[in-house]
């Protein structure tokens, strides 16, 4: 892990980190709640330049290392496929571990020839790309100490980790001891009903997201989140710990309608905060440490899925076709 490039605000332990009490939240988060919204894929972020032309040439361990020689700044389109295609060609030579070592992280929007952009196209804006370490108006705090560990937070950023572009959001967890339900949460608020957000005609809420820790078998896992309706109307997606060793993506179905017998849903047209909540499991895993490691949530390029036109009306011939589904 990185943390001499992490910048604080706030201070936390470890040299770099001191740790610092919880701070209040505009709303309590649930670990339960909503279930995991199937959302949509969406385009897919990029980086300035790149192509995935590079993917179909292997230009070796060394002429690989960062410059893509079809476009000007490396892109995640073109590190997974360039990556694929070099381990897939280059079986039994020399290349494959050197390639395959280099080649990732330098096509992952981190090229330094040319500006980076965070991009999922027209119809799907960025709510916040975190880029040079930059946290929004997100707040740290302690969702949940049931065993009253004492366990401290804070907010922090990393320069150099995130998904499409360097910058990315941190959650940082100082967890004491495994308890009945020990959470730490991460949220931006937006305004009392009726000044939310109106996310209406958009089918889902995006994010990518990583942990860094000494013992990710701690780590229950992450929700992602969203509260509306005078925040009565919860609705999360959910990673399980064990698969957040590497980035990946979450997504909020933003259609589920809301249902006042279970305070599930969305109400798109009145969103209050989002936020990501990490959840410690209640006891370590076999021949873990008796004792938590502090965990550091990564969050990075969190963007609105925008619905499909309904085609309404165009396909005469079809009567089912009539709710333009």
């Amino acid at each position: 892990m990185r943390h001499d490039r992490l910048l604080i605000l706030g201070g936390f332990l470890m040299g770099a980190m001191i740790a610092v009490g919880c701070s209040g939240s505009s709303g309590t988060s649930g670990a339960g709640g909503g279930s995991s919204g199937a959302g949509g894929s969406g385009a897919g972020g990029k980086g300035a330049g790149g192509s995935t032309a590079d993917a179909a040439t292997d230009h070796g361990s060394t002429a690989d290392t960062g410059t893509d020689t079809t476009g000007a700044g490396g892109s995640s389109a073109d590190a997974h496929p360039d990556l694929a295609t070099d381990t897939g060609t280059d079986t039994g030579s020399g290349d494959t571990a050197a390639d395959m070592a280099v080649d990732m992280p330098a096509d992952t929007g981190r090229d330094t020839s040319g500006p980076c952009v965070t991009n999922y196209g027209a119809n799907n804006p960025v709510q916040y790309a975190f880029d040079g370490g930059a946290n929004g108006d997100f707040k740290a705090f302690v969702a949940f100490d049931d065993s009253h560990t004492g366990f401290t937070t804070a907010i922090a950023a990393s320069f150099t980790e995130g998904w499409t572009c360097p910058g990315a959001l941190m959650l940082a967890a100082n967890f004491n001891a495994y308890g009945s339900h020990e959470a730490a949460a991460i949220e931006n608020y937006y305004g009392f009903t009726p000044n939310g957000k109106n996310w209406t005609g958009y089918k889902a809420l995006h994010a990518w997201i990583k942990v860094e820790t000494a013992d990710l078998s701690a780590l229950n896992g992450v929700y992602f989140y969203v509260k509306s309706g005078m925040q009565l109307y919860y609705q999360s997606a959910y990673l399980a710990g064990a698969n957040l060793g590497t980035w990946q993506e979450i997504v909020i179905d933003l259609t589920r309608a809301p249902n006042p017998s279970t305070f599930v849903g969305v109400v798109a047209n009145d969103i209050q905060l989002i936020g990501f909540q990490a959840l410690l499991n209640t006891a370590p895993a076999l021949g873990a440490p008796a004792n938590p490691s502090p965990v550091y949530l990564l969050a990075d390029d969190i963007w609105l899925e925008g619905a499909p036109p309904s085609d309404a009306g165009t396909d005469a011939g079809s009567a089912t076709d009539a709710g333009g589904q």
